[in-house]
């Protein structure tokens, strides 16, 4: 498909002037993101992906090529498991006679995905930095996602151990990272970094033992992508683009959303949250070495988000600053 023929469908949705559209006739709210545009109507969004954004092609996944269906089918998947009340339906798109038709997806030139619109601001960020949760609600947060995702239908398939798993991640995320200078120099970066991954080595026989049967699929769980509402928990957004990011340490899981409840919300909370995750396994306590370091990595993952989102746009940087200050504050405990 053509820079011409997107460029169609993309004006066709903000006029609400799609054929077989939820809101047909109603113009749309525009966001464009780093590899989606999303229109968004009353009561529906359709997330469309962007074919020209060459880093994250080059990078994660191609969505210009031949890998654009199966992303859409895998993302459409995951995200309608974990949400089957926003997630609706995958869509096929086509153009025909210069108009703009929804079809079926089996039978669409592109594709597009229909959601239920809710306020996204009504995230566990916002519950953390509103202060509207009790240690209760975090122990429940925390059993909650972990049974979800030890029980989700896809198994992990790897051949892979965790060792390997992490250490290419660590070289996906350090490339990643360093996108926030100046707002985080290259030089402090590259020390918490080396941190890091001398524990990581130092520690290499707990990782490389854990083998992929022990794995669970991972999911983008960070506090913007998680709702807790009436006492339920549900997720937005989790699919990972890059095929080895997929795959995961059970425990890393629930330290990953740990560390924004630790730095959004205080410890007690995040002990919570830790602690519902062993009422779902029934584990003695769990490493607090490891869970340290998992917490450090996600932090600093979730700073660098923050900084680079924020280098234009001036928003989320008092966020950012408190990962930041976490990390500089607990990086010398990680023995």
């Amino acid at each position: 498909m053509d820079s011409d023929t997107d460029k169609k469908i993309i004006s066709a949705f903000l006029k609400g002037s799609v054929l077989g559209l939820a809101e047909e006739g109603t113009s749309a709210e525009y966001i464009q993101t780093q590899i989606s545009h999303i229109f968004l109507y009353s009561h529906t969004v359709y997330k469309l992906y962007r074919r020209d954004n060459e880093n994250f092609n080059a990078l994660f996944a191609d969505l210009s090529g031949e890998k654009r269906a199966d992303f859409y089918k895998e993302d459409f998947f995951y995200n309608h498991y974990f949400n089957p009340a926003v997630y609706k339906k995958l869509v096929g798109v086509l153009v025909h006679d210069n108009e703009v038709i929804l079809t079926e997806a089996s039978a669409g030139l592109d594709w597009a995905i229909e959601m239920a619109r809710i306020d996204a601001a009504e995230n566990l960020t916002a519950l953390l930095i509103h202060g509207s949760l009790k240690e209760d609600d975090f122990r429940s947060i925390g059993y909650q996602m972990t049974k979800t995702l030890a029980e989700f239908p896809r198994k992990s398939d790897t051949k892979n151990n965790w060792y390997a798993i992490m250490k290419a991640n660590f070289e996906d995320n350090e490339s990643f990272v360093y996108l926030a200078d100046p707002l985080i120099k290259k030089d402090d970066t590259r020390k918490v970094l080396e941190v890091l991954k001398n524990y990581f080595e130092n520690g290499k026989e707990r990782f490389v033992n854990m083998t992929g049967e022990q794995l669970i699929c991972a999911i983008d769980n960070h506090s913007d992508n998680v709702f807790y509402n009436g006492g339920e928990v549900s997720f937005i957004d989790v699919y990972l683009p890059k095929e080895n990011w997929r795959m995961i340490d059970p425990f890393y899981a629930v330290c990953r959303l740990s560390a924004d409840v630790l730095v959004l919300g205080g410890n007690t909370y995040a002990e919570a949250l830790i602690s519902g995750y062993e009422d779902y396994y029934g584990n003695d306590k769990t490493s607090r070495s490891i869970q340290l370091f998992y917490q450090l990595d996600g932090a600093l993952i979730k700073a660098a988000y923050l900084y680079i989102i924020g280098k234009d746009s001036g928003k989320r940087l008092n966020e950012a600053e408190k990962y930041w200050q976490f990390i500089m504050s607990s990086i010398s405990e990680l023995k």
